[in-house]
């Protein structure tokens, strides 16, 4: 597993940023972590500076103005906090990779400011872009609910958490991620797997005011058990099935059940299944009311002991 060292927070000045720098000030806290605040500014061709400052100068200039007001960003109590402040020029998405890579980070922590309508069915964020390249666990916080939100300085409310897994590959990992959070928060987790509706849902014949599925519920329920059983003595858990569309049925779920944080593997896929939003948790990350944990299979699982 990978022990949570380094954290990383790319900083636009929203709203949903904010967040994003409250819950990563609270969990380096927590765990120990180095705390990245990094802002990029965009490449302002030399003619088009309207000052008479040497353009090198200029961008010194902007790059400490970017600095000083990313020290805003800290809470006042921040002594304790052992924190680099980032500031760079050049293509968002680039720089934030490179910072990623040369720095080691274990997590990054994002935050989103989602689309309305049909556009939010489309690639387009920077938050969206780097979930997809990004080779570590992302906690996005975007339009979370007002009762998930977080002032700086203050700890997150972790009682509830849900991991939603289609038992494929790499369930292992995100279960393992979902116990250490667990305990790490001694809250209570919640396993589900969704029984998707068959696509003939509307001609399918129904049985007690019920449709047919395409799973057998028996056989999900055996192996959720299986799944959490070496966690039983240790964690406080449960199973669920859900049913219905994927990403609906778990939306659905964590905003009944009040649940803090959903934590989702992210399969990697290729370039053209990336071009448009078709992964669960893809959806999820876009339109849940609290944080999502989002894990890549084919990555160490994130361990939230102390550094």
């Amino acid at each position: 597993m990978v022990t949570v060292k380094r954290v990383l927070v790319p900083v636009d000045f929203s709203d949903s940023c904010r967040k994003a720098v409250a819950y990563g000030v609270a969990i380096a806290e927590k765990t120990g972590a180095k705390l990245y605040l990094a802002h990029v500014l965009a490449s302002i061709p030399a003619f088009g500076y309207v000052f008479p400052d040497n353009p090198v100068d200029m961008d010194a200039k902007r790059l400490a103005d970017a600095r000083h007001t990313l020290l805003d960003l800290l809470p006042s109590n921040h002594d304790q906090l052992h924190y680099e402040l980032v500031a760079r020029i050049g293509a968002v998405e680039d720089e934030l990779l490179g910072i990623a890579h040369e720095e080691d980070i274990d997590l990054v922590i994002m935050g989103s400011r989602g689309r309305t309508g049909l556009r939010r069915w489309f690639l387009g964020s920077v938050t969206e872009h780097l979930l997809r390249k990004l080779a570590v666990p992302v906690l996005t916080v975007s339009h979370i609910a007002p009762e998930h939100a977080l002032d700086a300085g203050k700890t997150p409310v972790v009682e509830r958490i849900l991991f939603a897994t289609d038992l494929g590959a790499g369930v292992e990992k995100g279960l393992e991620a979902s116990a250490q959070l667990t305990k790490h928060f001694n809250a209570t987790l919640t396993v589900a797997h969704v029984v998707a509706r068959p696509q003939f849902e509307e001609t399918a014949p129904a049985v007690s005011g019920e449709f047919f599925f395409s799973e057998d519920t028996a056989v999900v329920g055996e192996q959720l058990h299986t799944l959490t059983c070496p966690y039983l003595k240790s964690l406080k858990i449960d199973t669920a099935i859900l049913r219905g569309e994927p990403y609906e049925a778990i939306l659905h779920f964590a905003d009944g059940n009040n649940i803090d944080l959903v934590v989702l593997n992210l399969e990697r896929k290729s370039a053209l299944e990336r071009v448009l939003l078709g992964a669960t948790a893809e959806k999820v990350v876009r339109l849940a009311h609290m944080p999502v944990l989002s894990i890549p299979v084919d990555v160490a699982v994130v361990d939230t002991s102390v550094a």
